[in-house]
């Protein structure tokens, strides 16, 4: 078979970046024949030391050959200084090792070629390998991924503090690379580097230090250090290593941070007077450095110049201190030498400067000419300061101020020569706008000299008022005659030069009738006015008649000047009504339908203003009403108009005989033809059957063994039969909207409690809600209050909670309602249905009409509405109880809408009141009813004159995890689920007592046992008055079926 040689040189161009230690084995595949080379490395070096083992795996035909095939490695070039281990080996498990090293005299050679054989006479396919290739690189020359280079410390201050730098030469094998030359450079001018060995040693190691004085070093910087160029071995090349170090700032004195200053820096050269030099210490980094000996040195020739060391060693702030005095006048500079450190700091002299001696009190003069002028702002006094020293001899160059003494306004000191001049003289002028007698003193600023011996004294005399610059203005020009509508007129008094007058006497003249006219709440003319500082007086003027133009002039009666060229006219006008300020309130929204029980309708004329009007004519706008409404005990359509008192008040008392939902009243004001239809000025009424005076006087009362009937000969308020009730549960916080809030008194016998006061009270206190006026209650136990207001408390609401004050003692009431008050021109939400309230009756209680007209009236446990059929029978038979056998009593017309009072428990009779009060029933095959309202009618057990529901007969201890509640609500649905869909199974009277069996989970519901009952009922109805345990256990509406 012919053989073909292909050869193969592995690349180790990775072992550049790797180093020597190169991958564990190397593979390189041999043609189709099957040789596969390993090596354990790729490259070594030529120390007669370093080694690497080829191991090549065989197979013939794709089939290993079989343990001690022969076979026979062939090395290229043949030197002597390549040493192998034996050539001819056999196979084990299909592989034949080969160890090769090179000595150092192997210089040339920089490649190995192996080359393996199979020998074996059965070899069918290709016998022998291609070439495996092994480097050899020169062992005295280093290796750079083996070499480093380290600093340590990496870190020095910038004070000649050293840190070493070390770099370390090994060849490709990691072995020591001895005999180098190495040198190092920085990147940056200033460190300094010293050589301590630079040649590399028998570790291969070359060593230096390097280290940098730098005081104006202020931050870190970092110095990169760079060996110089090193020739590697035939892998690597040559080669550089950079190894960077920081230095820090030095706690060094630098001198550009360092400051020298003077305090003062100008003294009196009279050999007594000091300035205090403080040297302060910094380095670069403007830290203070401590602990170094100062000296303070004249740089200038003055002479006479006195140094004396205060504190000559920085401290911990870094300051050291100096005292200098002299005795010739002129500037020293002086110069400030670290002497530990040798540093003159010379960017920050000081120069203090040496003056004469100070002035005198005595010698020096204080004048002004002329000592008297007019307090008009122009003319000037001349007040001219001489300063002399003690021999009266000039002082020239001090600063002089001129101040007032005296408390006159309006004076301005003005500088001409502020500095005296040779002949010690600094002047000023003086002039005011306000009379009086002005003291003035002088005051050497340069020295702090006050010359209080030597005060002048300028009188300014007040000038008079000038028509021209003074004015007179007002406010508006045109005032509504309501006697509350004003104007104002504001004088001013100037003088010629504009300025104010103040003290004078002003009054206004007035033009045109004055009848009616007020100035300042006074009849014309009223009372003179004094003028401010400002020279202003100000006058309020108004009138209760259309005066019509009045033109006002200022008259100055100090000076006896009439300000004629500078008037105003105002003119007096009618009021009118203002629909936007006009107001439509109800006293309350809710009113019993029995003729007697009514609500106050306010209109409120205002103007544009807000002004109450009276004399305004106000009448019913609208007229469409039901019959049996009244205003003022007038039908509709024919109400006498109402004109509005001194308050601006029209008031309307409604009442009505009939039921009727959200009716709606519209007014008109007649005088000013404005109807008022906006929204807000609408009230809308609802008027509701009467609540019921028949109820039991006797309530259940818990005892330890069950509930006991009691009575009680002169009932109070009951906490829990009376009921509150809010129409709106959130309304905006505009100030305007109001909530009405209905309250129902009743007395432990469920009777009315009239002429008792109920107060609302607001939890938590919330500021900026306004309730109407405290009432009491009417004859059916009822009162009105109304609230709005201007706080917001969304998303939380006020809980409005009631307290009855005439009760002794006081009774709040069990019952309470919220409001959450929302963002102004949020929608309102009106509230639920009240249960027991206002709106709300018993079943039992209502008459409803058995006519043709469909009517309103009775409310159901539910508080959905009235509940109501329709006969469809021709003519339906009246019973006294729900079947065939009880007595007829008569008949009700075709299409009659009659309200349903409850059901039997086969729902085949349905109960029912006439117009006498009987409570009779019916056939429930001939009336029309939806199947959900036919639902929520209450289960009646027998039929009595009034329906019997489910009550408790005995009562037993509750266990744990039970309890004791009452009903709080007139009536409240017992249901046999707990859902407002499940059938209703009875009804339980306010007071009601049960035996609390468990919750819902979610809360909203209790399981009670009434009697041989359970059933389900709201939780919000029903106080608990006991718990056995910590809280009610959770009953599953399942197991409770």
């Amino acid at each position: 078979m012919k053989r073909t040689r292909l050869v193969v040189i592995l690349s180790l161009l990775f072992a550049l970046t790797l180093g020597a230690t190169l991958s564990p084995m190397m593979l390189v595949r041999a043609g189709a024949g099957g040789f596969t080379f390993n090596a354990s490395k790729g490259l070594i070096v030529n120390d007669g030391v370093d080694s690497t083992d080829v191991t090549v795996t065989v197979t013939d035909d794709g089939n290993p050959v079989p343990d001690g095939t022969p076979i026979t490695f062939d090395v290229t070039p043949v030197d002597p200084g390549i040493v192998t281990s034996t050539l001819s080996v056999t196979t084990t498990g299909g592989n034949a090792t080969l160890n090769i090293k090179s000595s150092a005299a192997v210089s040339a050679v920089s490649v190995i070629h192996v080359t393996a054989t199979n020998t074996d006479v059965a070899c069918t396919s290709t016998c022998t390998s291609a070439e495996f290739d092994i480097t050899v690189v020169d062992a005295a020359l280093p290796a750079q991924p083996n070499s480093t280079i380290l600093a340590a410390p990496s870190s020095v201050a910038a004070n000649n503090t050293a840190s070493t730098i070390t770099v370390t030469l090994l060849n490709a094998a990691s072995n020591p690379v001895v005999g180098v030359t190495v040198s190092l450079t920085a990147d940056v001018t200033g460190p300094n580097i010293t050589t301590v060995t630079g040649t590399t040693d028998g570790s291969g190691v070359a060593t230096f230090t390097t280290s940098w004085l730098n005081r104006d070093l202020a931050a870190p910087q970092v110095v990169n250090y760079t060996t110089n160029t090193i020739t590697g071995d035939s892998q690597s090349g040559t080669f550089t290593k950079t190894i960077p170090v920081t230095f820090t700032t030095p706690a060094l004195p630098a001198d550009g941070p360092s400051t020298v200053v003077a305090a003062p820096t100008s003294i009196v050269a009279n050999d007594t007077a000091t300035s205090l030099v403080t040297v302060t210490l910094l380095n670069a980094a403007s830290a203070p450095v401590a602990g170094k000996t100062i000296t303070l040195a004249e740089t200038t020739a003055l002479g006479g110049i006195t140094i004396t060391p205060v504190q000559p060693v920085t401290d911990a702030s870094g300051v050291a201190t100096f005292n200098v005095k002299g005795n010739v006048v002129g500037s020293a500079t002086f110069q400030a030498t670290d002497t530990t450190d040798t540093l003159v700091l010379t960017a920050d002299p000081v120069t203090i400067t040496l003056v004469s001696p100070l002035p005198a009190e005595g010698p020096t003069t204080v004048s002004a000419a002329p000592s008297s002028i007019p307090a008009d702002n122009t003319t000037t006094s001349l007040v001219t300061v001489t300063l002399r020293d003690a021999l009266s001899n000039p002082v020239q160059g001090k600063t002089v101020s001129l101040a007032q003494t005296s408390a006159i306004a309006g004076v301005t000191i003005t500088p001409v020569q502020p500095v005296s001049d040779a002949s010690g003289v600094a002047t000023f002028t003086v002039k005011g706008t306000t009379a009086g007698t002005a003291t003035f003193q002088a005051t050497d600023v340069t020295d702090t000299i006050v010359f209080t011996n030597d005060q002048v004294t300028i009188t300014l005399n007040t000038p008079p008022a000038a028509p021209g610059p003074s004015t007179v203005t007002t406010n508006k020009t045109t005032v509504i005659a309501n006697n509350t509508d004003t104007a104002t007129i504001t004088v001013t008094l100037l003088d010629a030069a504009s300025q104010p007058l103040s003290g004078k006497l002003v009054n206004l003249q007035a033009a045109g009738s004055t009848s009616g006219l007020q100035v300042n709440n006074q009849p014309y003319p009223g009372a003179n006015v004094l003028t401010s500082v400002s020279g202003v007086a100000t006058f309020v003027v108004k009138s209760n008649t259309a005066l019509g133009s009045v033109t006002f002039t200022a008259n100055d009666i100090t000076d006896t000047i009439l300000l004629s060229s500078d008037t105003v006219t105002i003119n007096f006008i009618a009021p009118g009504a203002d629909k936007t300020q006009t107001t439509v309130t109800a006293s309350k929204t809710s009113v019993f339908a029995n003729g007697t029980d009514s609500a106050t309708i306010t209109v409120t004329v205002r103007d544009s203003s807000g002004f109450p009007i009276p004399s305004k004519q106000v009448s019913l706008n609208s007229v469409s009403f039901p019959n049996g409404i009244t205003l003022n005990d007038q039908i509709p359509g024919f109400v006498t108009p109402v004109t509005t008192n001194g308050n601006g008040n029209a008031s309307f008392v409604v009442k009505s005989t009939v039921l009727a939902d959200n009716v709606v009243f519209t007014f008109q004001i007649d005088t000013d033809g404005i109807v008022l239809d906006d929204t807000a000025d609408r009230p809308i009424i609802s008027f509701v059957a009467p609540v019921p005076t028949n109820t039991p006087t006797n309530t259940p009362t818990l005892t330890p063994t069950g509930p006991t009937p009691t009575s009680t000969a002169t009932p109070g308020t009951s906490a829990i039969l009376s009921t509150v009730f809010c129409n709106y549960t959130q309304a905006p916080a505009d100030g305007v909207f109001r909530v009405t809030i209905s309250i129902t008194l009743r007395d432990q016998n469920n009777q009315p409690v009239p002429n008792h006061l109920p107060v609302p009270a607001v939890t938590p206190p919330t500021a900026g809600l306004s309730f109407s006026s405290p009432a009491l209650t009417d004859a059916n136990g009822n009162v009105t209050y109304y609230v709005s207001s201007v706080t917001q408390t969304a998303p939380n609401a006020v809980i409005i909670s009631v307290t009855d004050q005439t009760a002794s003692p006081p009774v709040t009431l069990s019952q309470t309602c919220s409001i959450i008050f929302a963002a102004p021109g949020s929608t309102p939400v009106v509230g639920p249905t009240p249960i027991g309230g206002l709106t709300t009756t018993p079943i039992g209680t209502v008459v409803v009409t058995a006519t043709a007209t469909p009517t309103a009236g009775l409310m159901n446990a539910n508080s959905q509405g009235p509940i109501t059929g329709i006969v469809v029978a021709y003519r339906l038979r009246v019973r006294t109880g729900p079947g065939l056998n009880y007595e007829i009593l008569g008949l009700l017309r075709y299409k009659v809408t009659i309200v349903l009072l409850g059901r039997n428990r086969a729902g085949t009779w349905l109960l029912t009141q006439l117009d006498d009060g009987r409570q009779v029933w019916v056939s429930s095959r001939w009336v029309k009813v939806s199947r959900a309202r036919f639902r929520r009618l209450p289960l009646i057990a027998i039929p009595t004159r009034t329906p019997v529901f489910v009550n408790p007969s005995s009562f037993v201890v509750p266990s744990q995890g039970q309890g004791v509640g009452t009903a709080n609500v007139a009536m409240l649905n017992a249901y046999s689920e707990p859902s407002q869909d499940a059938t209703v199974v009875g009804m339980l009277p306010r007071g009601t007592e049960m035996l609390v069996l468990g919750k819902s989970t979610d809360g909203n519901w209790y399981y009670v046992e009434i009697g041989d009952n359970r059933v389900w009922v709201p939780a919000t109805y029903v106080s608990l008055n006991k718990i056995n345990g910590s809280t009610l256990g959770v009953v599953n509406s399942l197991s409770s079926s």
